[in-house]
């Protein structure tokens, strides 16, 4: 029976972390870690740092080149998901053999069927985060030092040690683990005398392997000169405050439904969740009793470093001066999964001992409750993926992102595709794409391809800067609105070459300034209702633009030369700059109280120095310095 609930617990688990892979949550960091993965997997990188951290300093390299392996198969996400999903199911069968180390097979087989369906193991399980490849890591690691206190067996204490170090290497909560590390460590040796240099030798060479396996984290820092001891020493000054939340925070992550968290989907968990609440706190003085009971000391220093790996990552995260999530208390797992099977197999060893069907029964159903109301939770979450209603913090689930991307290209019909975007959706476009669409910042206005082919212009908020823009002069060409999720539409349009200049309220020029950048057309809108003259500017990128870029003025000039009203701004982002494309400004003058006649002026100047820009071969009689777009007036139109 044990063996066929073992298989069960795995095949659950493989369901859960490999199925619907077209699912998962993929946004900025994961487009990062496997940008950075897919060089390394073509040849083209060999960093020793991996992503930034919310610290502000790069993460430990491992994971981008655990990443590697994936790429080298293939780009797609669902890959490098499948592989952290291989590796959680890889943990929860690693579970049932710690467990069975420590303890017996029903708390085994206990702690890896509740492993199996936790929601928030699961969560932690379908997404290419460093920390969610923590468990297996975790669990080897430790199976080997608790192996080598309980058997005597000191040689595994070099494989613990190394594999604890990779660890730290996927998430700093790692580094709390050093504590019950210590204690079965020290304990080993001390197991050992007089013998003990054998388990000393062993820890040396396991410290050498660590010491291996961080010189390439170790030497970046050296050469720039330890910015992760700047940020823990930041920290340290930070006063932060005393709470509770790490402590919610661990309860969430140990007995919690993440689904809510990330979907739009009840609680279905929540029975399930208080009886595993009750089986950790009745497993945890079971553990405690058994630390605490006269008889053999390696059981007793188990039991104590069981009870350490739970306790350090909360009592070491209690005062915080950063915000505290769930997913910094992946590192209990599995302890907290094997001290609920604890509490499950006093249960069925109680209805043995007296012959007592009915606390057989409630061991039974402290288990098979939580499987089958996970099951089902999970179930309603999937549903809640697959119609996009989705939290913002999961993003857009994977499988409507690369429909966009078909629907786009589509419409593109092998021409350029050009997307606006300032949320999670840029970074991982851009990968998705390999780099074939030109993702810019539609916050900062509009760009449009020079290309002689037709082309796909698209927004991922249609309510932006950019968006507003295409959709007042574009709105006859826009192609469709796609629906990602309830609360993130796109707007795609499809371009023919000439659409922009055909447009009837678009004037052509072509004037250069001796900065690089060349006036090509313009386009009015007016309210009288408002009073505002609304200011449309084409410009063409030419040569290397200005780290500091060029201030736009847009000057409204009365009957005697004297400027009457303007507005200026700055002309482009340096950082959504590419030569030989178009970019969009737009202005909202305020229209001055007497009609008029008046003429609009407009040009280009540094910021502060307030030097003005030429226009190059300007016409005879011609300013300089700006150019006339001629008498402009209030009318109640309002655009294309």
């Amino acid at each position: 029976m044990p063996r066929v609930l073992l298989v069960a617990a795995v095949a659950i688990t493989a369901v859960t972390r490999l199925g619907w892979l077209g699912l998962i949550e993929f946004e900025n960091d994961e487009a990062w870690a496997l940008t950075v993965a897919s060089e390394i997997a073509r040849g083209q990188a060999y960093p020793l740092v991996g992503i930034g951290s919310s610290l502000g300093i790069p993460n430990a390299p491992f994971f981008v080149y655990l990443m590697a392996l994936p790429g080298l198969v293939g780009r797609n996400p669902a890959l490098a998901t499948g592989l952290i999903g291989l590796l959680g199911t890889a943990a929860v069968a690693a579970t049932y053999g710690f467990a069975s180390t420590l303890f017996d097979q029903v708390t085994a087989v206990s702690a890896a069927l509740l492993y199996a369906v936790s929601p928030w193991g699961i969560v932690y399980s379908r997404k290419v985060w460093g920390q969610d490849a923590l468990p297996l890591f975790v669990t080897l690691g430790f199976w080997a030092l608790f192996a080598s206190l309980l058997t005597g067996r000191c040689r595994l204490i070099a494989p613990g040690v190394v594999l604890l170090t990779l660890a730290t290497q996927l998430h700093p909560t790692a580094f709390f683990l050093a504590a019950p590390a210590f204690v079965l460590v020290v304990g080993a040796i001390a197991q050992g005398w007089p013998r003990s240099w054998r388990s000393i030798r062993w820890l040396g060479l396991g410290l050498i392997g660590a010491a291996i396996v961080e010189s390439p984290f170790l030497v970046w820092q050296t050469r720039h000169g330890w910015p992760l001891l700047d940020a823990v020493r930041h920290l340290a000054r930070d006063p932060g405050r005393f709470d509770l939340t790490a402590a919610r925070a661990a309860g969430s992550a140990i007995a919690g439904s993440g689904y809510p968290a990330l979907a739009q989907v009840s609680n279905l968990w929540l029975p399930a969740g208080l009886v595993e609440v009750g089986l950790f706190l009745g497993g945890v003085a079971l553990v405690v009793w058994r630390m605490v009971q006269p008889g053999p000391t390696a059981p007793r220093l188990g039991a104590l470093s069981l009870l350490v790996w739970l306790a350090a990552p909360v009592l070491a995260q209690i005062h915080h001066s950063v915000p505290i999530y769930p997913h910094y208390f992946i590192v209990l797992y599995p302890a907290c999964f094997v001290v609920m099977g604890v509490a499950v197999s006093a249960l069925w060893g109680l209805g043995r001992r007296y012959d007592v069907p009915i606390f057989r029964g409630l061991a039974v159903v402290a288990v098979a409750a939580p499987v089958a109301f996970g099951i089902v939770a999970f179930q309603n979450y999937l549903g809640a993926l697959q119609r996009g209603a989705v939290r913002p913090d999961f993003g857009v689930p994977l499988a409507r992102q690369e429909a966009l991307l078909d629907a786009a290209d589509q419409l593109a019909g092998g021409g350029p595709v050009f997307f606006g975007a300032h949320d999670s959706l840029a970074p991982t476009l851009d990968y998705l794409g390999d780099g074939r669409w030109r993702i810019f910042d539609d916050q900062h206005g509009l760009r449009l391809p020079s290309s002689d082919h037709v082309s796909a212009l698209g927004f991922s908020e249609p309510a932006s800067l950019g968006g507003r823009l295409a959709a007042r002069w574009f709105g006859a060409e826009r192609a469709k609105t796609l629906t990602l999720t309830t609360w993130s539409q796109v707007a795609l349009y499809r371009l023919a070459p000439g659409d922009v200049e055909a447009d009837p309220g678009y004037h052509v020029l072509d004037v250069a300034f001796d900065n690089g950048m060349t006036l090509t057309g313009y386009r009015l809108a007016s309210d009288s209702a408002r009073q505002r003259l609304l200011i449309d500017l084409h410009w063409r990128f030419t040569g290397v633009p200005a780290a500091r870029p060029p201030t736009v003025f847009n000057h409204l000039v009365g009957p005697r030369g004297e400027t009457v009203a303007g507005i200026d701004g700055l002309a482009y982002d340096p950082a959504d700059w590419r030569a030989g494309e178009t970019g969009l400004d737009e202005f909202d003058l305020a229209w001055p109280s007497a009609p008029g006649p008046y003429h609009l002026q407009v040009g280009l100047y540094d910021y502060p120095s307030m030097r003005r820009y030429d226009v190059v071969s300007p016409a005879a009689g011609d300013a300089v310095d700006s150019i006339d777009l001629g008498p402009v007036g209030l009318t109640s139109s309002t655009g294309r």
